[in-house]
């Protein structure tokens, strides 16, 4: 018996959440948060506008970038972004989420990507999802 495998059915083997519809990687992210982040919490959701205030219930949900509590569009700028940051943090934000339709601000504002890896804990990296808490500043540890 020879195995004939089309191009996309190879592709769903070996990496299979390329074949998720958008609907179920938004799922899957729902979970994530809820594994990684007790209920409750003030979260700074990057998404680019894609996802929806509604789609984290029982968080407390700011939008990054925001004003008046609405989505403001990306940062202007790799420093706006990481005022942004510290100004949502001490209105007690304590987790960041970037999820993946935002992904390029990691690579465009790459001053903020450093800025988050070096001052916060990251707790979940994966193709969906990027969290920081920002409740534990790395800068101010002692080792």
């Amino acid at each position: 018996l020879t195995l004939c495998m089309t191009r996309s059915e190879l592709t769903a083997q070996l990496v299979p959440e390329l074949n998720l519809t958008w609907s179920e990687r938004v799922e899957i992210v729902r979970e994530e948060v809820t594994d990684y982040i007790p209920a409750g919490e003030r979260i700074i959701v990057a998404d680019d506008n894609n996802w929806g205030y509604d789609l984290f219930p029982g968080y407390d949900v700011s939008p990054f970038m925001e004003r008046d509590g609405e989505y403001w569009g990306p940062p202007t700028d790799e420093q706006t972004g990481i005022d942004e940051v510290e100004r949502l943090r001490l209105t007690s934000a304590h987790y960041i989420v970037i999820g993946w339709p935002a992904f390029w601000w990691l690579d465009y504002y790459s001053a903020l990507r450093e800025y988050l890896q070096s001052k916060y804990p990251c707790v979940l990296s994966n193709s969906r999802l990027v969290i920081y808490d920002l409740r534990e500043d790395l800068s101010k540890s002692t080792s």
